[in-house]
């Protein structure tokens, strides 16, 4: 054998031969590294690309942010004028409802106002004895009443001398009677829980005698046809009666008291002229 001939068949015989399973799997992997490398620079590329914005996308997104900023301002001012709407109607409806109320307070006052008889020169009135007696129907109370309330005066003279009505006739310890004293001016106090009623001269005498110990210096208080505070009534020891100046003849004990009204019982003589009786001087009003 010639030296080329054993070149060549070193040559040939130092190249390892594949098996065909060899060069299968040879070439996925060869495969699969260059798509991976031809890979790597693309995604590079995409990361290091830059975002371009167009003044055509910035003006759409100003649009679309005002559109929106505009929106809620509408839908802001359409609540508050909701919130008025109610609130108006509200202070219609409160203000429907006061007047409403302020009507009925004064249609009760009206219809319940206290029915106070007021004197006047020459209207003298009476009335008639209770059916359980004079004073029966006042009642004595821890309070004094408020829903009536106004004054009489009664001045009683014996002989001549003025004999005045003590203070706080018709108050006891616990309680007060509707018909009462504080001094002894001879005001006479109407103070009542009702808004009407008719109170006689004789209600107070009969109040007052509930407490005989308070009496004047001609005797108990007691007032009728024939006795005057014990003292006999008759033709020698008359009794004359005056209503704000003017004669009665009548039973005293029926006399209706009225605000501002003037009773004079003078027994006896000599007579005194009544005067009348100065209330706002006394610190009291008719």
């Amino acid at each position: 054998m010639s030296n080329k001939s054993k070149k060549n068949t070193a040559s040939y015989t130092s190249k390892p031969t594949q098996t065909p399973a060899q060069k299968i799997n040879a070439t996925p992997k060869s495969s699969a590294h260059t798509a991976k490398t031809a890979a790597a620079p693309q995604q590079s590329a995409e990361k290091s690309e830059p975002q371009f914005v167009s003044q055509r996308d910035l003006r759409r997104a100003s649009r679309q942010e005002l559109i929106q900023t505009q929106r809620a301002a509408r839908e802001k001012n359409i609540r508050r004028a909701k919130q008025q709407q109610m609130l108006s109607k509200s202070a219609y409806i409160g203000a429907a409802v006061l007047a409403v109320l302020l009507i009925s307070v004064w249609i009760f006052n009206y219809t319940h106002a206290p029915t106070i008889p007021t004197a006047t020169k020459g209207n003298i009135q009476t009335g008639v004895m209770p059916a359980g007696g004079y004073g029966s129907a006042i009642q004595c109370m821890a309070t004094e009443g408020s829903a009536m309330h106004y004054h009489a005066n009664v001045q009683i003279y014996v002989n001549g001398k003025h004999e005045p009505i003590p203070a706080e006739v018709g108050i006891q310890s616990n309680c007060l009677y509707w018909l009462h004293t504080h001094d002894a001016s001879g005001t006479v106090h109407i103070e009542t829980p009702k808004t009407n009623g008719v109170y006689l001269l004789g209600d107070f005498i009969a109040v007052w005698a509930k407490n005989p110990a308070n009496s004047i210096p001609a005797g108990p208080p007691e007032l009728t046809a024939t006795q005057f505070f014990g003292l006999p009534v008759n033709t020698q020891h008359p009794l004359k009666v005056y209503v704000n100046g003017q004669v009665y003849t009548g039973n005293p004990d029926n006399l209706v008291l009225y605000s501002g009204e003037n009773i004079w019982l003078e027994y006896g003589t000599p007579l005194v002229t009544p005067v009348p009786f100065n209330f706002a001087a006394n610190g009291v009003s008719p």
